[in-house]
This record gives C-alpha cells, structure tokens and sequence, in this order.
C-alpha cells in the first residue's frame, strides 16, 4: 500500500502530500474511524477504491501535540513577543515542558526587539534559556531572519504563542 503524509484536514477530506510531493484529496475509510482518528503531520496508507483514495492505515506516531492537534513535527517554535505583549518566561517554561514532554524540541523565537535597548534586562534572560540548552533566535526589523530560515530548513515545524506576538508576521 502506498504511503502519504496529511497536510491539511477540513471536515472530513484529508489532503495527503506523497513522497514525490503530489497532492490530493483522500477520505477515511469506515474501519478507521474506529481506531485512532488522523491528524495534521500522521502519516497514512492509503488505496484506491472505485476511483476515490480511502486512508486505511494511520501508521505509528514519533509524537503529538492536543494543542494544536498535530503530530510527527521535529519542533516547536515558542514565538513570543518582546513588547506588547509582554515576555512571560512562566509561559515560556510552561510551553517548553510540554513540549518537551510530547518528545518534540522547543525553539524559542523572540520577536519585536528592535523595540527594546539592548541593555535591558530581557537580554539576560535569554542568556539564561541559551544556557539551559534551549535554542534561542532573536527577530526584530533591523535583524536579518537568516537564523530563522537555517533553523526551518529540512523540519517539520509548528509555532505557538500568544495572540498577538508575531507569529503571522514570521511567516
């Protein structure tokens, strides 16, 4: 049976992503439902049937997040907000820790520090995450995003974080 990657889900079209980087549109076969239900990232098998691709098979997960639903990711970007909103590093650890406990590596992605001087007590703190052995990349207008674009290259990534920090304008 060949094998694909869910990339997108809505209501009940899977759209699956093959090794070849073919797109398609594929439903859950009836026998599936009544074990463990796919989710974004699950890797599938799949047939054809009557010119319609059912999935048959979720194949075994690396890990999984209940928020977002996804699965199989590589990292988790904690993107957070220098300024508006202000930088919480109790929800960074509580971010981290879950993280961490679903088996996936947190990166922590600070935004908006053009908005702060460089003297301010945040820089310390990120110190501090660095040196716990937590990956820390810095963003603002007048930094480059090559660090960024370095870190996403060959991963499955997801973001998290507060409204507000950021998180569309990286993309």
């Amino acid at each position: 049976m060949p094998e694909a990657r869910i990339i997108k889900i809505v209501s009940n079209q899977y759209t699956l992503l093959d090794p070849e980087g073919n797109q398609f549109l594929a439903v859950a076969m009836g026998k599936l439902r009544l074990k463990r239900s796919p989710v974004v990232g699950d890797y599938v098998r799949y047939l054809v049937h009557e010119g319609q691709i059912g999935i048959e098979e979720v194949l075994p997960r690396k890990n999984e997040l209940i928020r977002p639903l996804i699965a199989n990711v590589d990292q988790a970007l904690v993107v957070m907000s220098a300024v508006k909103p202000p930088f919480s590093s109790v929800l960074v650890d509580r971010l981290c820790i879950l993280i961490r406990a679903a088996n996936i590596e947190p990166v922590l992605i600070v935004t908006k520090l053009d908005l702060v001087p460089t003297d301010d007590p945040l820089y310390e703190t990120l110190k501090q995450y660095r040196h716990g052995g937590t990956t820390v990349v810095e963003v603002g207008r007048d930094r480059p995003i090559d660090a960024v674009l370095a870190m996403l290259e060959g991963k499955i990534s997801v973001l998290t974080g507060q409204s507000g920090v950021g998180k569309s304008s990286l993309v």
